[in-house]
């Protein structure tokens, strides 16, 4: 919220309660889990979704959720460093696709429409016209 400098007004400042607060450290403790976080401080998950109602508070979750992002790609780096193939096959699918590095084909179409497009099997053994029949004989 800007501040309305023609009224001299200053904007709010975003501060969450003690209980949130206590929360936000507790989510920290339990791996972000909401749950746990919820069960440690002996609270109801309805209380916690109510929190999102408010802007502070969301803001706040806003940012442990990026913190928690940001743990999850540094442990996905540090098993890519040790070659753990699972991981290494991941990162490749995910973040090298553009590379070929994976397994499904994207095809986008722009045209008129009433154009047909036709997927050949190369494993389909394909039906000979009556043409090639009579060829054959």
């Amino acid at each position: 919220m800007k501040a309305d400098v023609t009224k001299g007004v200053l904007p709010k400042p975003m501060i969450v309660t003690s209980k949130q607060n206590k929360f936000l450290n507790a989510l920290i403790r339990n791996n972000y889990n909401i749950t746990k976080t919820c069960k440690a401080i002996k609270m109801s998950r309805k209380f916690y979704y109510q929190w999102l109602d408010d802007p502070a508070f969301k803001k706040q979750m806003d940012t442990y959720r990026e913190r928690e992002v940001d743990m999850i790609e540094d442990a996905f780096k540090d098993l890519v460093h040790e070659k753990n193939p699972q991981t290494v096959i991941f990162g490749l699918k995910t973040r090298a696709a553009s590379r070929g590095y994976q397994e499904k084909q994207a095809i986008e179409h722009f045209g008129a429409a009433g154009i047909k497009i036709e997927i050949i099997d190369p494993n389909q053994k394909k039906e000979k016209t009556v043409e090639e029949v009579e060829e054959d004989e």
